[in-house]
């Protein structure tokens, strides 16, 4: 569907074409208009007479930047008088000049999305660059491919409600397919806040609603190929855009595509970027400038027929911005461009007489599109000279009609130059009259009365902070929570004089809504505040109600705040009070999870228990257990943890609560995988889907997923494991939750190492390993990343990742990663040939064995049992007795469990110790674990799995001078390849694939390549 909102010529470069019959709203054919229109928004006389032009500035790249000073005589054209009104202005006004590769490309994107492959397309460019018509154009492609289409538009204006495009775009899917008319009704509620009643107004609940739509959306798609269009995304609020990013991670194979158009000059637009690319349905289109060619085509359809001398002049000029070439259009005889094309906008509205100076005016406060009736009552004039003066404008190419009574600026530049130019009296004068207006409506616009009063609120502080009050929790109410942030920040700079109590109200709101929006500087700037007026108020349990409201996440410089926070608030609060202190030294004891050193912390969460225990109620012994389990996460607390858990589901029994049977059962689950109990966690993970479906929030739901794809992960069904990862990885997109991609990148990448890593497995391990906000990363992300790496076979990279990190014997894990550190070490260390570490790690894992290697906090990763681990250091240190020992007794672990992909880790390991001890009988046996192992990989698509075995087939029998990589090597030197062929081969730098020769010759005592190649062939001679 064509944009229905938008004037053809309101960026430049869609040239006239004749009218084909009446506008319509919203679907249909695009609005067309005649080429007097267009001649009129260039500036172009009717009768063309021919002219000298005036002087022009020298160009500029962006329409809001300046043109420097300089001054230049304008090109002299020859007017063509045949050209407009004829049929070959026709032709040339159906052209779109200059994008034929730019239009060839999004049409692709129709056919991807027709064909079952989804596509999210971001158009990024400067101001009037022509991103809207272009969206036009594929528009038009797409009815013509039977495509249902449906546009959504930002709004510049702050009086938008929250989720307005996707609003209007589910209405216009409503109004062009009736096959789906319930689930887009149930989603059109769920966004307008019909639906209050059905979810809590919390981060997690958005989840649901972001899922409605996405499944309505889906629904469309089925039924017809879809096109949805997102215009001037640079202005739309941040709740559509997490909605439009929740979309993209949940794409599969609808027949959807998507158009993105932002400014490339918006600071949003980088990280809305980053984050939309991560999906592989997502692309970019950068739109720049006409190319000299387009400009003089350009020229030459508005009837200016220019050489190439005249062209490149005009393309300096403009820099083949469409919107600088219609202003230079129209004033190529007049006295030339200003330094920016709002002020040449603004010296035309100056021409204006003053009653169409004040419709104008009234028109730019109302926002980009309003209604006539509306200007009528803001300007306190008759609609009869109203619809005059608006006539008066349409030909003055400022505005353009869109439907029946209904008219929109026809650029937001256009606007932006009316509204600049008000006074403050007349600005508030105006917005006072149109919140009236909007609070007039049968169903009255909260947003808009806020925006209008607060534009006003000199002359009425008290009222728009009323009306901005409701606004924000109006907000809240439908989960919009960035615009809630936005509206209580302004509600607490108009009442700065407000008493303390109720500042501290409105900043208690705005740490919720910062909270669920994700926004951990806001929540601490808001509960910094919100602290320092409860103890001006004198009130500790106030002070608690702030502290309560941090939960910690991992953040240093957040987390150090809170802790300070409870500290205060246990001082204040009365000693009576033991509900809320146990609840208050719950949160202090969290406030030392990811540290390694956490006394401090383990103390205050007995003490929790304690208090939680005395004070008999349930919400208090649950948060002071999930707090212990927290805190005593590592292998030694392992029993205690579980008679936690045990206490947890006693709650539960005895409260029916979902949240809290929820807890026990995840509790229950991360002990009974430690213990290896693969057949009870499974179990446990069964049952919780019970709770996680009462409760319905995406934390809910994320937890169970990431269980169930650690389960599958541990079985070695690894198809399964990724389908439930990247479901995990929807569930998170729209909630803000900070730790979300830790617990992608701990799955994804264990689960390589059966499956094989891709660039989504490695880029989610880098990512988590990125600097914390309030530090470096911590020493797990590292190990995690070097372990991805090196299963990869970059073992450059691995080895790079691996130093950074220091000596292992000053690693300070949590106690929840000390056996994942320890594990995933081991593997590191063995396969970059780091003998010397070795023992650090095998003393960190000597007392666990028994214990299998996962987090002691959730069921996050899984890496098989301790004696695996231990097995695989023992071979490396060349102790193979002890290695042989270890690594049968995992073999029996593992195939009691069924962990396939760990059993075959085990069975290489065991062929690899038999191949360099050599005893008789050990090469047989070696041969058949391989076989085993290769089999399995293959039917369970493990090709992880296969490039260790065969890496194992490649070495001889009686020796272990070499290290796996260095046999790899060696065995690449004796097929005669040169360092450089090696290193293509192995996906090494060339420097790299030398060191590694270099280290074989000394190794094995010879000097030359051949020595390495006749070593190898007596070697593999049995």
């Amino acid at each position: 569907m064509p944009n229905p909102i938008h004037n053809q010529v309101a960026n430049g470069h869609h040239l006239p074409r004749e009218k084909r019959g009446p506008r319509r709203a919203f679907c249909g054919s695009p609005r067309q208009k005649d080429a007097k229109h267009v001649d009129r928004w260039c500036g172009l006389p009717d009768d063309h007479d021919t002219e000298e032009g005036g002087g022009l500035p020298a160009g500029s790249s962006t329409p809001d930047d300046p043109i420097p000073a300089t001054v230049f005589r304008a090109p002299l054209f020859r007017h063509d008088d045949a050209v407009h009104g004829s049929g070959r202005a026709s032709k040339a006004a159906d052209r779109l000049v200059g994008r034929t590769a730019e239009l060839e490309l999004l049409r692709s994107c129709l056919d991807s999305a027709g064909g079952g492959r989804p596509v999210v397309m971001m158009c990024v460019g400067e101001p009037g660059i022509g991103k809207t018509r272009l969206a036009e154009a594929l528009g038009e492609a797409a009815g013509a491919a039977g495509f249902v289409q449906a546009w959504g538009l930002g709004d510049e204006a702050d009086g938008a409600p929250p989720f307005w495009p996707w609003i209007r775009i589910l209405r216009q899917l409503a109004q062009e397919t009736r096959v789906r008319e319930r689930v887009l009704a149930e989603a059109l509620e769920v966004l307008s806040g019909r639906d209050v009643g059905q979810y809590a107004a919390d981060a997690q609940a958005r989840f649901r609603r972001f899922e409605t739509v996405a499944e309505a959306l889906r629904e469309v798609a089925a039924a017809s190929p879809t096109l949805i269009i997102l215009d001037d995304a640079h202005w739309v609020d941040e709740s559509s855009i997490l909605l439009l990013q929740h979309v993209t991670r949940g794409l599969r194979s609808e027949r959807l595509c998507v158009v993105v158009t932002m400014r490339a000059t918006d600071p949003r637009v980088r990280a809305v970027r980053s984050d939309l690319l991560r999906s592989p349905f997502a692309r970019e289109l950068s739109l720049h400038g006409l190319p000299v060619s387009g400009v003089r085509e350009y020229l030459d359809a508005a009837g200016l027929l220019a050489d190439d001398a005249d062209a490149e002049r005009v393309h300096e000029l403009t820099g083949g911005n469409p919107l600088f070439l219609a202003e230079y259009a129209r004033t190529y005889r007049t006295g030339g461009l200003s330094p920016t094309v709002r002020e040449t906008i603004a010296r035309r509205i100056r021409t204006l007489p003053a009653d169409t100076s004040r419709v104008l005016a009234s028109a730019a406060v109302l926002g980009p599109e309003f209604l006539v009736s509306e200007v009528t009552e803001v300007a306190g004039s008759t609609q009869t000279d109203i619809q005059a003066a608006l006539d008066d404008l349409d030909l003055a190419g400022l505005v353009a009609p869109t439907a029946a009574g209904r008219y929109r600026f026809v650029h937001s530049l256009v606007r932006d130059a009316v509204e600049s130019g008000l006074g403050h009296a007349d600005r508030a004068v105006l917005h006072r009259q149109a919140a009236r207006i909007a609070e007039g409506r049968p169903e009255p616009d909260l947003f808009a009365v806020a925006h209008h009063l607060a534009e006003a609120a000199d002359g009425d502080p008290a009222g728009a902070l009323v009306a901005i009050r409701r606004a924000a929790d109006e907000a809240m109410r439908r989960l919009a929570f960035e615009p809630a942030v936005r509206l209580y920040r302004l509600a607490l700079s108009i009442g700065a004089d407000l008493e303390p109590a109720e500042q501290f109200e409105l900043l208690m709101s705005l740490q919720r809504a910062s909270h669920d929006a994700g926004d951990l500087g806001e929540r601490l700037a808001s509960a910094t505040r919100a602290a320092s007026l409860a103890r001006q108020i004198g009130r500790g349990d106030l002070l608690a109600e702030v502290a309560l409201g941090m939960p910690p996440v991992g953040h240093i410089g957040f987390d150090l705040a809170t802790r300070r926070l409870c500290t205060e608030a246990l001082d204040a609060v009365d000693p009576q009070d033991l509900r809320l202190r146990a609840m208050l030294s719950a949160c202090y004891a969290e406030t030392f999870n990811y540290q390694a050193d956490a006394l401090a912390g383990r103390r205050a969460s007995r003490a929790a228990l304690e208090l939680a225990e005395a004070s008999g109620e349930p919400t208090a012994v649950m948060a002071a257990c999930r707090s212990f389990q927290t805190l005593f996460a590592g292998p030694d607390d392992l029993d205690t943890r579980a008679e936690i858990a045990e206490r947890m589901m006693r709650v539960a029994e005895a409260t029916q609560d979902a949240h809290h049977e929820l807890a026990a059962r995840t509790a229950w689950t991360t002990v009974l995988l430690e213990r290896g109990d693969l057949d009870g966690a499974a179990d446990q993970v069964a049952a919780s889907s019970v709770p996680t479906d009462k409760i319905g929030t995406p934390v809910a739901r994320l937890h169970l997923l990431l269980a169930q794809a650690t389960l599958a992960q541990a079985r070695g069904h690894v198809v399964e494991a990724r389908r439930l990862a990247d479901a995990a990885h929807a569930a998170a997109g729209g909630t803000g939750l900070p730790n979300a991609r830790h617990g992608r990148a701990a799955l994804l990448g264990n689960l390589g190492r059966h499956a094989g890593h891709d660039e989504t497995t490695l880029s989610a391990s880098g990512d988590s390993a990125a600097p914390n906000p309030g530090g470096a990363p911590p020493v797990i992300a590292g190990i995690a990343l070097a372990h991805s790496l090196v299963t990869a076979g970059h073992t450059a990279e691995a080895a790079e990742v691996y130093d950074a990190l220091g000596s292992p014997r000053h690693w300070r894990p949590a106690p929840h990663v000390t056996l994942l550190c320890a594990a995933m070490g081991i593997a590191v260390a063995s396969e970059l040939g780091r003998g010397e570490d070795l023992p650090v790690f095998v003393e960190r894992l000597a007392n666990y064995r028994g214990h299998h290697v996962v987090s002691g906090v959730g069921a996050l990763a899984y890496l098989g049992p301790v004696e695996l681990w231990l097995g695989t250091a023992a071979r490396n240190l060349g102790n193979l007795s002890g290695a042989l020992d270890d690594l049968q007794t995992a073999r029996d672990i593992c195939e009691r469990v069924a962990a396939l992909g760990f059993q075959c880790d085990v069975e290489i390991e065991i062929a690899a110790a038999l191949v360099a001890r050599g005893a008789p009988g050990d090469a047989r046996r070696a041969r058949q674990l391989i076989a085993h192992a290769t089999a399995v990989a293959k039917s369970h698509r493990m090709p992880g799995v296969r490039r260790r075995a065969d890496s194992v087939r490649t070495q001889p029998t009686g020796t272990s001078l070499l290290t796996r990589r260095e046999w790899e090597v060696a065995g690449l030197v004796a097929a005669g390849l040169t360092n450089r062929q090696i290193g293509e081969r192995l996906v090494l730098s060339e420097r790299t694939a030398q060191n590694h020769v270099q280290h074989i010759l000394d190794k094995l005592g010879v000097n030359t390549r051949s020595a390495i190649a006749t070593w190898v062939a007596e070697n593999r001679g049995e």
